[in-house]
């Protein structure tokens, strides 16, 4: 014996809902993948993953959503300076503990995760951003893992110049 569907009483429930444990059909689930938050710290990245029935999404899943792809979108906006341009930043305050990311596919995801934490730290500007790889062997495939670090600051809007926008990494 099925159970029926906690949203639209529908008799052949599959999913089992993460939050209420309650059934749901396929087309009341809502599927959150593993890598949907990947840019919020360890610890809560993985905290949301699972299936829902839509209610339980709409109360849980859905504000920490918006919040996550409104960070992603202030995060692409963040200046971004390398430690090679030190002359233009010689003036910015560098009161912060240094952001440092490891184990990173590319560069552009290396830099976009640097912008991701300085924007959670309520700062708008990376300065003396250092990028680093290193070429690890796989098999036959040799792979590269970047990592970096950067100096996170609160920058004026009328202090910062305007730059093209960082673009996010494939999904």
């Amino acid at each position: 014996m099925s159970a029926s569907c906690c949203v639209c009483s529908q008799p052949k429930a599959t999913t089992l809902c993460r939050e209420c444990s309650g059934h749901a059909c396929k087309s009341c689930t809502e599927f959150v993948d593993v890598n949907r938050f990947s840019f919020f710290a360890p610890p809560a990245n993985k905290e949301h993953a699972g299936s829902y029935c839509l209610t339980c999404y709409q109360a849980k899943v859905a504000p920490v959503a918006e919040q996550y792809d409104s960070l992603m979108a202030q995060a692409e906006d963040v200046s971004v300076y390398f430690i090679e341009q030190s002359k233009e930043t010689r003036l910015i305050k560098r009161t912060e503990k240094k952001l440092r990311i490891t184990d990173c596919a590319d560069r552009d995801e290396t830099i976009m995760r640097l912008a991701f934490r300085a924007v959670e730290g309520g700062f708008n500007t990376l300065v003396d951003t250092d990028l680093v790889y290193e070429k690890h062997r796989e098999g036959s495939f040799k792979i590269a893992h970047w990592s970096g670090t950067a100096m996170p600051a609160k920058l004026e809007d009328r202090s910062r110049p305007r730059e093209s926008k960082l673009k996010s990494p494939s999904r």
